[in-house]
């Protein structure tokens, strides 16, 4: 994991925009033990059928709150071994599936008790919706969806950066934040992220806050920015840099991929 240090603070970093920091997949006590002190939420996996609520209140003992995702409540893949392709909301066009909805009611009820701001940030409603081919009025309506449940549970939709500038990217308008994920990159140096950081603001509403995504993991994908295991401090720095001097961040997030072959 990586620790990143607070710079001494600027005039123009006086106004702190940055709200919430916090890692992908620390759900063991040792690891929720480990980050607690520097972190107030962990990125999980919510899934359907399954209960979140001994992880929720295992995180909320320990000060923080969960980010949680719902590809695995909401969505199903055409392909189940590609990590893209064309995805939709379950039961939609494919009678063997479990509709939606039904997956939606059956997951919320199970999880009802820690289904609140106590216990929740936000809900992740989906990644990368371009790259997997994912309408826009399909992302609404599962945002829809996920707003009924608090009002005071943020919702967020996230894409790569490279998908920002393409023809088919869209912003979902009722999105309470909007994530852009930037890997094995120096924001601050970055021509192409920095231009998809200033389009997304023009296609965004006003009001939508930016949730940044970056790495917490390295692998011989890295070594042309970083050559060594120890500079990606450097880069988380820039990282944190780049977000607090954004009047639009609201949230940070390194996020580490377990099944990426190659990467640790």
């Amino acid at each position: 994991l990586i620790l990143l240090w607070p710079p001494p603070q600027s005039s123009s970093q006086s106004q702190q925009p940055l709200k919430h920091f916090g890692y992908i997949g620390a759900v063991t006590d040792s690891d929720l033990d480990r980050v607690r002190s520097y972190t107030d939420f962990t990125f999980v996996d919510g899934e359907y059928g399954q209960s979140i609520v001994n992880l929720a209140t295992r995180a909320r003992s320990r000060g923080m709150r969960l980010v949680i995702d719902l590809g695995k409540v909401l969505w199903c893949p055409q392909n189940a071994n590609e990590p893209f392709g064309e995805w939709h909301l379950c039961g939609t066009g494919v009678a063997s599936e479990v509709n939606y909805k039904t997956r939606w009611n059956d997951w919320v009820m199970q999880n009802s008790s820690v289904l609140n701001s106590n216990y929740v940030l936000a809900f992740s409603v989906i990644t990368e919706p371009t790259l997997r081919k994912i309408s826009t009025a399909d992302v609404e309506e599962a945002v829809a969806l996920a707003e009924q449940i608090d009002q005071d549970i943020h919702t967020l939709v996230t894409g790569a950066y490279i998908s920002v500038n393409t023809t088919t990217f869209q912003v979902p308008k009722n999105a309470d934040w909007i994530g852009i994920a930037g890997y094995q990159i120096r924001p601050n140096l970055d021509a192409a992220f920095k231009k998809s950081v200033s389009d997304l603001k023009t296609k965004k509403l006003s009001g939508q806050r930016i949730a940044y995504s970056m790495d917490a993991y390295y692998g011989p994908s890295h070594t042309v920015i970083a050559p060594k295991v120890e500079d990606m401090d450097t880069i988380a720095q820039e990282w944190y840099t780049f977000a607090s001097r954004d009047p639009e961040a609201i949230l940070l997030a390194p996020f580490l991929w377990s099944n990426l072959t190659g990467e640790n």
